[in-house]
């Protein structure tokens, strides 16, 4: 059984991480390694997303 609930503020760096493999598992082959920790480090910086998350 998945018990769902509202993400806590304890969940965002487990958010963040999950988003960082999905896209580093889809698309990591097509840039080179530099390029694609510059992507995650700020397309997915946890303070981003979570302000970003809490602005809607």
């Amino acid at each position: 059984m998945i018990d769902l609930r509202p993400a806590m503020p304890d969940d965002w760096v487990r958010l963040v991480e999950l988003g960082q493999t999905c896209f580093t598992e889809t698309f990591g082959s097509l840039y080179n390694p530099e390029d694609l920790a510059d992507y995650l480090a700020h397309d997915y910086d946890d303070r981003i997303l979570e302000s970003s998350a809490l602005s809607h």
